[in-house]
């Protein structure tokens, strides 16, 4: 039975992909609007996410892999550094286009929050191993 529900659900997402394709740019554009105007802002950002990942050439996906690092190293030097402030830095450091702050400063608040529990595991770890001496 589920191998039946995934496989309609494939279905119905390849035969709305061709949709979309044979659409009108100016369809398309009112299509996504459309879809924009019942969708939260938590949900438009994921879904914007998702398409922008989706498109990413394997350059692209290198290159945030270098901005996570860079990002990561940031972090880990001063914790109270803002995630806009990092992104901005990221940004200007490593040279990217303008149109990828609204990617950069997600993934910042994502690096920061890892890095934090990454912080307190540490210091919890070190806190234990002392009293277990």
């Amino acid at each position: 039975m589920a191998d039946y529900y995934h496989r309609t659900r494939a279905e119905k997402i390849n035969r709305l992909a061709f949709g979309l394709m044979e659409l009108h740019e100016d369809d398309l554009k009112k299509v996504y609007e459309q879809v924009a105007s019942v969708l939260n802002d938590y949900k438009k950002n994921q879904m914007v996410e998702s398409i922008y990942k989706v498109m990413m050439t394997d350059e692209e996906r290198c290159l945030f892999l270098k901005v996570d690092g860079w990002m990561d190293k940031r972090f880990s030097d001063d914790i109270t550094r803002s995630p806009k402030m990092v992104a901005y830095a990221c940004k200007k450091a490593l040279k990217l286009n303008g149109n990828v702050m609204f990617m950069l400063v997600p993934l910042a608040r994502k690096i920061k929050k890892r890095v934090k529990i990454r912080k307190r595991r540490q210091q919890v770890a070190e806190i234990e191993a002392a009293l277990n001496n």
